[in-house]
């Protein structure tokens, strides 16, 4: 599998790791990895953080998107 992005560029790299939304292969250079909370469910009915972090991995576009759709919940929901 190669990247996407560099494909999109006109280049052929090997990827090393797969978009977590999309699907697209990424490469070193383009891929975008960060911590993502996961939780488990308390007595109560109330969700509790559990660590470490699980590894989260996003092409660009992906991780663009869900940059707004954050901005977008932290502004009440209004675009």
């Amino acid at each position: 599998m190669n990247c996407l992005e560099c494909a999109e560029a006109a280049k052929t790299t090997a990827a090393i790791a797969v978009c977590g939304r999309c699907g697209a292969g990424l490469c070193g250079t383009h891929l975008n990895e960060g911590g993502e909370t996961l939780t488990v469910m308390a007595p109560i009915a109330r969700q509790v953080p559990v660590e470490p972090l699980a590894r989260r991995v996003r092409c660009g576009k992906c991780e663009s998107a869900e940059k707004a759709q954050a901005a977008g919940r932290a502004r009440g929901g209004r675009v």
